[in-house]
């Protein structure tokens, strides 16, 4: 298997070690990255731009400058010409940073005789060992800042050349001027990419803040808090994405609604299973062996006339909380309320072991509460309550029932209506258990065989057994403190 591969989907989610939250960082490099090119260029082009223009204007102010001096050479005697070229060491041209000095004056004839030389004052005219430079020198000199231009002076009315005039220019100021174009470009440049990584960082956490809450919002949905939202305030994708959430949100509320209010009727270690083992529960109806379990209070139709409906409705909230709970205590389902009666069962929708013997434990259990449940109505001044439990075990279908509008899981047949009618043959405090029911759990339980009773439905009389308490080996299957009450009525009537 490769390293990298992604891992099979289960039906369980995996996560990984750790997670990175580097989104607002790469979203604030990419635009960085791309501002910066963008300003590299920009900077590039302004720079470039402004060095021809000065080098054009250099250029320029050489090339006048040259003809000037050409021009003094020609028309000029040799004192006043000098006289002009000490003039022009003098000169400035407007602006200081603009500034072109000339640096040296030199005419040869040929290559070697020197007819005419100076130097501006200003500027030292020495060698590297600080001896005097021979003026033949002067154009070969090799320095910063220091430019040369050759001209040849012709002999008047003719082509043929007489002189080279070589002239000398320091363009320090105009490099100054050159640099500090530079720097201040480089320098708005720096700033404006200061700027964007400000308003990079911005942008992207900006972006990033909806998904920040988003996950958020996950991580709360993952503790069990259906209730946080997340803000509908903006109208693009991470809008949509909201809203989209907060659906989601109820959807899973209404959902675990559900599985709360399913968690209602069976036990939770029953409502873990059929959630965890969804593929192997059929819902749309199968013959299942079940065991069911009625229950109902006796003569409380004339107890509840006497009674405020009010305190009807307390009496009967009290007494099935307390058998609701041993019902779910032993692994069965809540299948309904009938009026003041119950209805449940166990072995669907799943399997269970030994269900009619967690049955039978949940019944006689029934009976012990509610003899101490009485025990408590008594000290309030109020009437007991007694009920009959009656049980069968067999074939049933089991199901979805009802329409598209309102369905219920629920057991039908022959065989849940004979435990309504056994139920119907109790007296107070008694459990009654069918024959198929007692060869489940004969060797748990202490049972007294009674008349076969003839019930509505069955055309043979049903044998009926009347479950007195439980063996010892039914001990491991006791999940309540009744345990030794359970145990030590063995045997008695």
């Amino acid at each position: 298997m490769e390293r990298n591969a992604a891992p099979e989907l289960s039906g369980k989610v995996v996560m990984p070690r750790r997670f990175y939250n580097t989104l607002a960082i790469k979203l604030t490099l990419i635009i960085e990255v791309l501002l910066l090119l963008g300003i590299a260029a920009t900077t590039y082009v302004n720079v470039s731009r402004e060095m021809k223009n000065v080098n054009e204007e250099l250029n320029v102010r050489k090339n006048i400058t040259t003809a000037l001096i050409q021009r003094a050479f020609t028309t000029l005697d040799e004192n006043d010409f000098a006289e002009w070229v000490e003039n022009t060491y003098a000169l400035r041209s407007g602006d200081s940073e603009y500034n072109l000095d000339v640096v040296y004056v030199l005419v040869l004839r040929g290559q070697e005789e020197v007819v005419y030389s100076s130097h501006n004052p200003g500027f030292a005219a020495v060698a590297g060992d600080g001896s005097p430079l021979k003026p033949k020198d002067y154009y070969r000199i090799k320095a910063p800042n220091l430019d040369h231009v050759s001209v040849y002076v012709t002999e008047p009315g003719t082509t043929r050349a007489k002189y080279m005039l070589s002239v000398g220019y320091s363009v320090a100021g105009l490099n100054a001027v050159a640099r500090r174009s530079v720097i201040s470009a480089v320098a708005i440049s720096v700033v404006l990419i200061i700027l964007g990584l400000v308003i990079s960082i911005a942008i992207s956490f900006g972006w990033t803040r909806p998904v920040a809450r988003l996950v958020r919002g996950m991580s709360k949905v993952h503790d069990g808090d259906f209730d946080f939202r997340l803000p509908v305030s903006r109208r693009d994708e991470f809008g949509k994405l909201a809203f989209n959430y907060n659906l989601m949100a109820d959807g899973l509320k209404d959902r675990e609604f559900i599985k709360s209010t399913f968690k209602r009727y069976v036990t939770k270690q029953v409502a873990d299973q059929i959630l965890e083992n969804r593929a192997e529960i059929k819902l749309a109806g199968e013959k299942r062996i079940v065991t069911v379990l009625f229950s109902d209070i006796e003569g409380f139709t004339e107890l509840s006339e006497r009674a405020e409906p009010t305190e009807v409705v307390s009496t009967l909230n009290e007494y099935f909380a307390v058998m609701i709970d041993i019902i779910f205590l032993y692994e069965g389902a809540l299948d309904k309320f009938l009026g003041d009666g119950i209805m449940a069962y166990w072995n669907a929708p799943l399997d269970q072991n030994h269900s009619a013997v967690k049955a039978c434990i949940a019944a006689l259990e029934m009976q012990t509460a509610l003899k101490q449940f009485n025990t408590e109505r008594a000290k309030s001044g109020k009437d007991p309550l007694y009920a009959g439990i009656g049980i069968n075990t067999g074939e049933a279908v089991a199901g979805n029932i009802g329409s598209e509008k309102k369905m219920e899981y629920t057991v039908i047949g022959d065989n849940v209506n004979l435990a309504q009618r056994i139920e119907v043959k109790t007296g107070r405090g008694q459990v009654l258990i069918s024959e198929s029911t007692h060869d489940e759990v004969n060797k748990y339980v202490y049972a007294t065989p009674l008349p076969p009773e003839r019930v509505k439905g069955k055309s043979e009389p049903v044998q009926l057994y009347q479950i007195h308490g439980l063996r010892e080996n039914a001990r491991p299957f006791i999940k309540s403190e009744y345990v030794d009450r359970l145990i030590s009525r063995s045997g008695e009537e």
